[in-house]
């Protein structure tokens, strides 16, 4: 009797662990509180394994002659250019295909956002061709690959805004925002004038 009890007074003390530990509360969760502002849509590396993807892509159909496959990372005009260049291509190789560039800067414009679709821009460096090219990214939704959604050649006199580091800076102040010598709507009226009347 006595050896029976022994033996059966680890799973005794294993069960009495078990319901003591299910009596012990939950810990509550607070997460990071949501922020006041959107943020940049992508960060440097998502932008450069998009660009990556696009690449491989643009590559492999450029290779083959061939439009397949290219819906995985095109979409909308760009699509539909690039069909119609293969169409008129078949009709006539001595026309010419884009050649697109697939070397990047490592700045790009990217949007804030906590919405879809989402997009950015980048730029190429341009290799044996003068002018780079600018491509439009957007995401359709969240589960969605970021595609081509059109592309261009940037003329010879074009420049694109100096941005910022998406990680770095201030959040933009309200328009009658207090505190300040005057508020950012008065401040924007005020330069104005100054502006036009020296």
């Amino acid at each position: 009797m006595r050896s029976r009890w022994l033996r059966a007074w680890p799973v005794a003390v294993a069960i009495g662990a078990l319901v003591a530990g299910c009596a012990l509360p939950v810990p509550a969760v607070h997460p990071d509180p949501k922020p006041a502002d959107p943020p940049p849509v992508v960060q440097k590396e998502q932008i450069k394994r998009v660009e990556t993807a696009l690449t491989e892509t643009l590559t492999a159909s450029t290779e083959a002659g061939s439009v397949a496959g290219l819906a995985t990372r095109v979409d909308g005009a760009a699509l539909s250019m690039r069909q119609a260049e293969f169409a008129v291509h078949a009709a006539d190789p001595e026309s010419e295909l884009t050649e697109f560039q697939t070397v990047f800067r490592d700045d790009a414009i990217v949007e804030a956002s906590s919405t879809w679709p989402r997009s950015f821009v980048t730029v190429t460096v341009p290799g044996n061709q003068v002018f780079p090219m600018i491509y439009l990214m957007t995401q359709s939704d969240a589960r969605s690959p970021y595609k081509l959604m059109a592309w261009s050649t940037m003329l010879p006199q074009a420049v694109l805004p100096k941005v910022a580091d998406s990680a770095l800076g201030s959040k933009t102040l309200a328009a009658d925002a207090e505190g300040l010598l005057m508020p950012p709507a008065t401040a924007l009226d005020t330069y104005a004038k100054a502006k036009d009347n020296p």
